[in-house]
Formats: structure tokens, sequence, C-alpha cells
């Protein structure tokens, strides 16, 4: 699922809740997401025993021996992460040939990842097994064999009950906590999304910088050039920022992971949770409204700013 961290969490929340009715565990793999990680680097699940977030080779040999649908992965659960990174560097083509001898390419040039390990014949058995793998619709699950395999994108309000089913890390608690201690009990917080969706932040910020004069602001956004404006247009607030946002010239910060070193992900997805819980954690918090559609993350830190209760769980003690 290629998708923003609010979608993450609703396919969460939405898988969850399917595996609680049919008494199965959920295992939930983010490597093949726009985290581009595993999710248990950043949130704990509060119930360990009936949500899974890393798979492991012991983990990989157990569900390679049960039945599972589509039938396409039965026995090379492996693949699938390894399936996912080659797609996602193809990339979008009108023309199917061209799009499968990239594929092919990239199965045998392409570095591996953990755990698909293994030399040329694991390259070939993954190459052999490739018509398998396109035009796998979600039609084709059936609901009755014991391992069920879904990737799916798509967002929507219910991110925030997949938020509530985590704690964060120890290494990530951290990294908030710090973040705000930096920022203290009384600020306010403006979230600017201005990449794939774009807004008219500039005269957002005009309207609403009396309501603002001698605050501490927390202003966080995608484009670092709208942070420099706040800076400029705000200047009787104090504005400050608890993350570094890299310069994507237009693409969704979510849509670049694939292109970073394993360092750069984790600090992305960090600076990510970090602006994320900050953000819920204001006074008075003021979203610029995108110019079409909406933004997940901040639909995301409007529903956490009113759950109070899952900030405290997801950071584990208030902030005095």
């Amino acid at each position: 699922m290629m998708c923003g961290f609010n979608d993450i969490m609703t396919q969460v929340a939405l898988a969850r809740d399917f595996a609680k009715k049919e008494s199965r565990v959920l295992i939930v793999d983010t490597r093949a997401s726009s985290l581009w990680d595993n999710l248990d680097e950043y949130l704990i699940p509060i119930d360990a025993l009936a949500l899974t977030t890393r798979l492991n080779p012991e983990k990989i040999a157990e569900l390679n021996k049960l039945s599972c649908s589509p039938s396409c992965w039965q026995g090379r659960i492996e693949f699938i992460f390894r399936d996912a990174q080659i797609r996602m560097n193809i990339g979008t083509s009108k023309k199917p040939l061209l799009q499968r001898l990239k594929y092919i390419y990239l199965a045998l040039s392409l570095r591996t990842e953990d755990p698909f390990h293994g030399g040329f014949l694991l390259r070939m058995k993954f190459i052999l097994s490739l018509p398998s793998r396109f035009g796998v619709k979600r039609k084709d699950i059936l609901p009755g064999a014991d391992l069920l395999v879904v990737n799916q994108a798509g967002g929507g309000n219910q991110g925030i009950y997949g938020l509530a089913l985590f704690r964060l890390s120890e290494n990530a608690r951290i990294v908030v906590r710090q973040a705000q201690s930096v920022l203290g009990s009384d600020y306010d917080a403006i979230h600017i999304r201005d990449t794939d969706i774009s807004s008219d932040y500039r005269d957002f910020l005009l309207q609403i910088s009396s309501q603002l004069a001698s605050r501490r602001v927390l202003v966080c956004s995608d484009n670092p050039l709208a942070i420099g404006d706040a800076r400029s247009i705000l200047s009787r607030s104090e504005v400050v920022t608890v993350t570094k946002t890299r310069q994507t010239f237009g693409t969704g910060q979510h849509l670049q992971s694939h292109l970073m070193t394993s360092n750069q992900i984790r600090q992305n997805n960090l600076n990510m949770l970090t602006d994320l819980i900050c953000l819920a954690g204001s006074t008075k918090l003021f979203v610029a409204k995108p110019k079409s559609g909406f933004s997940g993350f901040s639909n995301l830190v409007q529903a956490l700013q009113k759950r109070p209760d899952i900030i405290r769980q997801l950071v584990g003690t208030n902030i005095e």
C-alpha cells in the first residue's frame, strides 16, 4: 500500500476489524508502504497476540506451510515485499510487454532486501512465478484459506482507530518527548500541505496572523518554503519547528521513501510521527485548506487532537 500515513492507519483499522470478526491474527508488513520500513521501528501493538508487525524468517517459513489466497503467494511469502519493491521502481507504463521486461531486469539486478535471501536460483524461481502475480485482484482472495494476503491502499476517517492500536517504540518515544519538551505545554500549531496537494497558504497565514500575535507557533509542512514564508508572515509570533523538512520539489514526502537510504527513511518517518503528535498536542490547531481534495495527514492530526487519551497512550505519559 503505497500511500500516506493516514491511509496506512486506515487500512490497519479495517484489517483489524476483519481479523477480529474472523478470529484471525493480523500481520501488518509496512515495508511495501510509504514507510518503507517495519512498523515496529516506530509503533508497537498494544495487543501483540492479535497484531504482528514484523516478518522474520521463522515466521515466513511457518506461513509458507499454510494454504494461501491468492494462490500466487502460496509457499512464496518472502516474494511479496520483493514484488512490491520491484513494482515501485518500475513506475507506470501503458505498454504491458515493456512493463514485464523492466520487471524481469530489476528482478535480476535490484539489490535484495531481508528476508528475500538467496542467489540466482531464487531469483529465477521468483521470475518464473511472475505470470501468476500479474492481474491479481481483490476478488481473487478467497476467505476460506488459512492465510489471506491483501495489498491495498485507500484512506478515510478510520485512521485514528488504527493509531489507537499502538504505542510508540522506545526510540520514537524519546524523539517525540524531546520535541514536546522544546515546545512546552502551551503553543499553537499550523499544518500546511503543499506538495502533491497544494494550498493557498500565504493568504491563509495572513488571515490568522492577528490571532497568533505573541504566541509560540509550531509550523509543520511538507514544503520547506512554506515554513520560511510562515516565519516572514507571522513576524509577531515565535515561529518554531521541531523537525527538518526535506525539499522534494512538489512530490509528496511519502512518495520519496523508495529513493532514500535506510537512515534517511527512518529519519523521515520519525519526523512525520513527531510532527503528527506535536501538532495534535497544540492549544489551537490551524490547517491550511487544500485547493482541491483533502490531506489525510491533516485529517489524522485533527482527529488526534480530539483524543488526548491516544496521545498519552502513544507517548506513554503526560508532558508537564
